[in-house]
């Protein structure tokens, strides 16, 4: 199936097709970096504030956690 970009009219026969066009990388590593702002705030205060103030209690493996996920 062909999308076809014209002025509306079935019978101008100017239609031509709709080119795709390829995915910018600059929108991806932007939105990869709003995801971790988003991740990085979100956990601020049960994770990074508590951490940074030293009054984090948490095993170990939830550390290991936080630096892979």
């Amino acid at each position: 199936m062909q999308i076809l970009a014209g002025n509306g009219n079935a019978k101008s026969g100017s239609a031509q097709p709709l080119q795709a066009t390829a995915p910018k990388p600059r929108f991806y590593l932007m939105m990869a970096v709003v995801f971790a702002v988003v991740a990085v705030l979100g956990f601020a205060p049960t994770y990074w504030l508590p951490l940074a103030r030293g009054t984090l209690k948490v095993p170990p493996i939830t550390h290991l956690h936080a630096l892979f996920f």
